[in-house]
């Protein structure tokens, strides 16, 4: 990946570096070209407009030792620097004003063979001539001129263009010299450039790698402050959450497996009553006395209760881990709902002789919510607290709220729940003392079910509590159900 990368990063560095080397060679020489003819048709129109020079021209007149085409020839070399003539670059030439022969000039014609130019042939028509084309390898201006004699001549300048060819060669290898520094600097610059992009996502590759194979402890910390480094932070982020999603997987496993385990422990009890009872009813029959008879069958119907029990709690528990349902919304008094959950135990506290009381303000606000889930929720924790409470104790509900909550308080003057079960006590099937709590006829599922469905509507539910001392359940439900539409 390395090679590749590196690879591919200076091929594009060396092609881009020729393509604009190619570019601006192109526009370069043909700048120079364009520049060097329009400055010499600008040069050419300034020299045969300019009204003195035209006089000379035409008054050149033969004389006993000159003709006029040779005073014509003699003018123009006089005036060679303002044409800008050079020997071999640029000539003039008079040429004969029928035939377009050569007659003079600053060169003569090799072979004594003379090109005729279309300029020329224009000229020859009696028009000046100036025009061009870049496929010609010169370029010319022919003027048709009549001496005083009447004679008329023809004066060509043509230019090899031999000075536009060097500066473009010249120019040409100059950038050719620039060009090979450029790419060998290029070609530096890549491989440096490369490795601060390759290094990162090399880095990045393993830790990705790391993590695929459950390795969670290393991070990038990479300090680029660009694209690479978000990508760094982010990925960091990310096995973040993974290591984390992963704990809690493996944490729902582990409470899975739990769960099943408590499950299947807490049905085979109450299955292993009732077929041991029930098999000595079988073998006993008629022979058991009638006293007995009941006791068997009581025994059998009391675990079938038990197991119906345990299944109703794991069916609510199963509602409540899915999707939140339809549930029907209403605005009740919070103090009734507590009443009524109050009144469903009373009778189990009269008869254990614990003490129920009551401390409500007399402007408790009405609450908007599921008013069976939050009677629901007071039943089991009014229920437990009566159930671990001996005789003569006492459970107290106080309730009070803020801008947004009701609590409700539930202390009792019970046995109390040490410090070391806390953190667990509500988690589901977990019982303080397990062989006492299921003669009481707990399942473990009662304070599982209450916070769960405390929580599904904004709520909590904590426990204070002292070994020997009694326990303080506070419950805490928003005054508006945060689901309520």
């Amino acid at each position: 990946m390395k090679r590749n990368l590196h690879t591919k990063l200076s091929l594009i560095m060396v092609l881009t570096i020729l393509l604009l080397i190619i570019v601006i060679s192109a526009f370069l020489i043909r700048g120079v070209e364009t520049f060097y003819i329009e400055e010499f048709y600008t040069q050419m129109q300034a020299f045969f407009g300019d009204p003195e020079i035209s006089r000379e021209l035409h008054s050149a007149r033969r004389t006993d030792v000159r003709t006029d085409y040779a005073l014509l020839g003699e003018l123009l070399s006089v005036y060679s620097g303002r044409l800008g003539i050079v020997y071999g670059i640029r000539h003039y030439y008079v040429l004969d004003g029928e035939t377009g022969a050569f007659l003079v000039g600053s060169e003569t014609p090799e072979g004594g063979a003379f090109r005729v130019t279309p300029n020329v042939l224009t000229a020859l028509g009696g028009a000046p001539g100036n025009s061009y084309s870049r496929r010609l390898d010169y370029m010319d201006v022919a003027l048709p001129v009549t001496t005083a004699d009447g004679n008329t001549y023809i004066i060509q300048i043509l230019d090899t263009k031999q000075t536009a060819s060097d500066l473009s060669s010249n120019l040409l290898a100059i950038i050719l010299r620039t060009a090979v520094i450029g790419l060998v600097l290029s070609v530096f610059l890549s491989l440096v450039l490369s490795k601060t992009i390759v290094i990162p996502i090399q880095n990045l590759t393993r830790a990705a790698e790391r993590v695929a194979a459950g390795d969670f402890s290393r991070h990038l910390g990479t300090p680029a402050q660009d694209e690479i480094g978000d990508l760094a932070q982010t990925f960091d982020n990310m096995a973040g959450q993974l290591k984390e999603t992963v704990a809690q997987l493996e944490q729902a496993a582990t409470l899975q497996k739990e769960f099943v385990a408590n499950v299947s422990h807490e049905l085979r009890t109450p299955l292993t009553s009732i077929r041991s009872y029930a098999e000595t009813l079988l073998v006993g029959g008629s022979k058991l006395p009638e006293p007995t008879h009941q006791e068997l069958l009581q025994v059998v119907v009391g675990e079938s209760d038990r197991m119906t029990r345990i299944v109703q709690d794991l069916l609510t528990l199963s509602r409540l881990d899915g999707q939140r349902q339809s549930l029907s919304i209403e605005s009740f008094s919070f103090r009734t709902a507590v009443e009524s959950a109050v009144r469903a135990v009373a009778l189990t506290a009269k008869e254990k002789n614990v003490a129920l009381d009551l401390a409500f303000p007399s402007d408790l606000p009405r609450m908007t919510g599921y008013r069976p889930g939050v009677e629901q929720i007071v039943l089991n924790i009014v229920a437990n607290a009566v159930k671990y409470t001996q005789a003569g104790g006492r459970v107290t509900l106080t309730a009070y709220t803020d801008d947004t909550r009701a609590i409700l308080e539930v202390r009792d003057t019970g046995i109390g729940i040490p410090a070391e079960d806390l953190p667990r006590i509500f988690d589901r099937f977990y019982r303080v003392e397990k062989g006492r709590s299921r003669e009481m006829g707990g399942t473990g599922l009662g304070l599982a079910i209450a916070r769960e469905m405390a929580r599904q509507v904004g709520g909590d539910i904590t426990i204070d509590s002292v070994l020997g001392h009694g326990t303080t359940v506070t419950i805490t439900l928003p005054l508006e159900d945060i689901y309520a539409t």
